[in-house]
């Protein structure tokens, strides 16, 4: 049987979905899950990984100009003459982007067709990516991050639509892991590649110039390579997805928990715990970034490795509630450990406790006969959550810190925060395929 690939290169016309998406098998449909994601035959088990590692690339053109920030503020500091309280907006004003649209995107933009959203997304992020060095001023740079931040969210519901097209839903948590785990090299190529940038060049504007000549680099392997295939028949077909998609699935907000406790932990650890070691242990900021990219690289493993597994098992509740134990005792550990080699193998630990995340994610696409339109919002609240975790967790141990005066007492409740992770785990329901042991 021949298989017939179209993209966006072949056919721009149409850009909203009319009833059910296009049709791109010139023959028999392929076989079908019972819950709607695809699987198929060879030349779809092939080609999905092209799709795959585009949207790798997609978030690593989120990560490299988000992260990268701290690492290039004392240069924009210095050069608009900005306080602290105007450095820790403009960190936090990806984040803030990200939390106003998330929802309202996943809403509206699963009407149309998710590989030209990509594409479009893309575009526009690029060229906000290169307004970050234009900016010629506090407004302006705090602008352009905002509207970079809300460019990143509307190809969220995207995403989620293109892995139900592609992935068979035993794969989906493998697939999950093998993107969430690559973020780690991006985030290690942020730590580690922007100080070469700055050391190079001098100048802190052209890291964002490098950052916006990747993400049109690729909007262009979108462009060349993006297809879309039809859904499978156990998927409805729907226009906007109606509010109570986000009420109707309560495993949706049990998700959402460990989610805002994960990022709740890890940004107030990210923001606080360089300042505390510092100041308590006289450990360099040098060694306390090291540390954290640590961190990212651990969970690289650990997320491929958690997805591998829970695709192959139905019970994940032990494997996500230790996950949670783990991170728990190992931020704990931090507050309380000044040996670098003990702090190593702490910080190892955390990384590795960041693989439960593919489960999560995984869990919208297992309710059942969901369509394209409701699981672009379903998977929207998880990600609304990890969102909000990350505004809430530095404002929150900031004011602990000032009112207790103590820095430790602050981040000890973002270090118990991953409580809500093990609870978690207690509530997620069996997966509707692999093994039950």
């Amino acid at each position: 049987m021949e298989t017939r690939l179209r993209g966006p290169m072949l056919m721009w016309p149409d850009f909203r979905q009319q009833g059910t998406p296009p049709q791109t098998m010139t023959a028999t449909e392929q076989p079908t899950s019972p819950t709607g994601t695809a699987d198929t035959g060879d030349p779809i088990r092939s080609y999905r990984w092209v799709m795959v590692f585009g949207m790798v690339l997609n978030s690593w053109a989120m990560t490299l100009p988000a992260l990268s920030f701290g690492l290039l503020l004392p240069e924009i500091r210095e050069e608009f003459s900005l306080n602290l309280s105007q450095g820790g907006w403009l960190g936090s004003s990806v984040r803030v982007g990200n939390l106003l649209v998330t929802l309202p995107a996943a809403f509206v933009l699963s009407q149309f067709r998710p590989v030209k959203v990509v594409i479009a997304s893309l575009v526009v992020g690029s060229i906000l990516t290169l307004l970050h060095g234009f900016a010629s001023g506090f407004l302006f740079f705090l602008m352009a991050r905002i509207a970079f931040g809300i460019s990143f969210s509307v190809r969220a519901p995207s995403r989620a639509m293109i892995i139900q097209q592609w992935v068979p839903l035993r794969e989906v948590a493998l697939v999950q892991g093998i993107i969430i785990g690559l973020i780690g090299v991006a985030e290690f190529a942020a730590l580690y590649g922007t100080p070469l940038i700055l050391e190079a060049t001098g100048n802190w504007r052209t890291a964002y110039y490098i950052f916006a000549a990747y993400a049109a680099f690729v909007a262009l392997y979108w462009i060349i390579l993006g297809r879309e295939r039809k859904p499978t028949t156990g998927v409805k077909h729907a226009g906007m997805a109606p509010f109570s998609t986000v009420l109707r699935y309560p495993v949706l907000w049990v998700a959402g928990l460990g989610a805002f406790c994960a990022t709740f932990n890890w940004l107030g650890f990210a923001t606080f715990w360089p300042t505390f070691m510092l100041e308590e242990n006289h450990t360099s900021l040098k060694t306390s970034g090291l540390l954290f990219g640590i961190i990212s690289l651990a969970t690289i493993p650990a997320a491929i490795g958690v997805g591998w597994v829970g695709s192959r098992i139905r019970n994940r509740r032990a494997l996500v509630s230790a996950c949670g134990l783990v991170m728990l005792g190992g931020s704990v550990g931090l507050l309380y450990t000044t040996q670098i080699w003990a702090l190593v193998f702490l910080v190892i630990g955390i990384g590795l406790a960041w693989g439960y995340v593919p489960l999560v994610l995984s869990l919208p696409f297992e309710l059942p006969r969901i369509s394209q339109s409701e699981l672009a919002v379903a998977t929207s609240i998880p990600t609304l959550f990890f969102l909000a975790g990350g505004v809430v967790g530095p404002i929150i141990v900031g004011a602990i810190s000032d009112l207790a005066d103590s820095t430790r007492g602050a981040l000890m409740v973002a270090a118990l925060a991953p409580a809500g992770i093990a609870l978690t785990g207690l509530f997620i329901p069996e997966a509707k395929h692999g093994s039950s042991s």
